[in-house]
């Protein structure tokens, strides 16, 4: 499963958080919007954070998963 992660640095930047980043939106290649099954208002670390918990939400292996930021 391909996933385009599209984050937001701004937000957390200027809320004190810097270094970390919020989640706009999750979607895989076709167009199927994964969003809502992360917490998008949760302020990140790293994108491999996204991806353990978009597994474990799905039930699906977090190995399986290949991401790229737009």
């Amino acid at each position: 499963m391909h996933l385009l992660i599209h984050l937001d640095r701004k937000t957390a930047a200027s809320c004190g958080a810097e270094g970390t980043f919020q989640v706009i939106s999750i979607e895989d290649e076709t167009g199927v919007d994964y969003s809502k099954e992360i917490d998008q208002g949760f302020h990140y670390s790293s994108i491999d954070e996204i991806v353990a918990d978009l597994a474990a939400a799905k039930k699906w292996s977090a190995s399986s998963i290949t991401f790229e930021e737009v």
